[in-house]
This record gives C-alpha cells, sequence and structure tokens, in this order.
C-alpha cells in the first residue's frame, strides 16, 4: 500500500512540475516573439570632438526586422532618413545651428548576390558587401559624423542635439 499512496502524491508533482516548465517556455516564446516587433530606436548615442569639428556616433537598433530584410531580399529598395538637427538652448526661443538630413538606401541585387548601400550625406557613395551582417553596419550605424566646427561653439552655452 506504500507505494500506491506514493503514486498517488507523485502524479499532482508530475503535473506541476509540467505546468511550470510550459509556462517558462511559453513565456520564452512570447518574449522572443514580443522582441522581433519592437520598434526601432537611437541608442549608443556619443557625442565627441575631433581635431576640429564635433562628432557624433550612434545606432538604430532594431532597424532591420525579418519583415524588412524580406522585402529587400525580393528586389525592392528601402530608404532610411535619419535627421540630426543641433540647437543652442535659449531663454525663450532655441536657435538652430544645424539640421542635417542622412539618407541611406539599401538594394539586393539577386543576379550578383550582393547588398549595396548607398549614402547621401556627407558624400554620395555607394558600397557593395554579399552579408546581410556587414550590410546592417554600414546601414544602421552612424560613425563620427561631423556636425560643426568647435570654434562656432560658445563656452557656457547649453546645446541640444
Amino acid at each position: 500500500m506504500p507505494s500506491l499512496i506514493a503514486k498517488e502524491r507523485l502524479i499532482p508533482l508530475r503535473i506541476a512540475v509540467f505546468l511550470c516548465l510550459f509556462t517558462f517556455f511559453c513565456n520564452k516564446v512570447s518574449l522572443a516573439l514580443s522582441q522581433k516587433n519592437l520598434p526601432p530606436k537611437i541608442e549608443g548615442v556619443a557625442i565627441s570632438e575631433g581635431s576640429e569639428n564635433l562628432l557624433i556616433s550612434f545606432y538604430l537598433k532594431n532597424g532591420l526586422t525579418d519583415e524588412i530584410k524580406k522585402i529587400i531580399d525580393s528586389g525592392i529598395s528601402v530608404t532610411y532618413v535619419f535627421k540630426i538637427k543641433l540647437k543652442r538652448k535659449r531663454f525663450l526661443m532655441d536657435e538652430e545651428l544645424l539640421n542635417i538630413e542622412l539618407r541611406k538606401q539599401i538594394s539586393f541585387d539577386n543576379l550578383k548576390n550582393r547588398y549595396f548601400i548607398y549614402f547621401t550625406y556627407p558624400i554620395n557613395k555607394l558600397i557593395g558587401v554579399k552579408d546581410i551582417e556587414k550590410a546592417k553596419k554600414y546601414l544602421l550605424w552612424i560613425r563620427n559624423l561631423k556636425l560643426i566646427n568647435i570654434s562656432k561653439l560658445k563656452k557656457g552655452n547649453k546645446y541640444l542635439v
């Protein structure tokens, strides 16, 4: 008889363990699915001084989703537009010092099996890569973009990017 009682206690324990594992698995799956649908956002913003210019670097997180990659792989070009403004903080109204519109366009050539990224700022440039991971780096990263000559900025003022 003791083995029958042990089996009766073991069944609810097995059900409880199964439910815990099932719940854990469902949470992981829903978290993974929700992360794929996160909106893109700017991260890793760094402002630095070059030899003469103020520089900005950042990247677009979640900028190339699976759906956008499918669109690109089908031959449709996708354009990313980054708008960067530099303003001097003032009492009533901020003074705009700089307004840049940076465009990056990506397309896929099925015949050459390459991704092409076209830049429009600061100079027009075309880069071709075979790997989507390399294409992401060129497409979603902005590195050391010159904003303004440091001599045009006044010490003690506050600025907004």
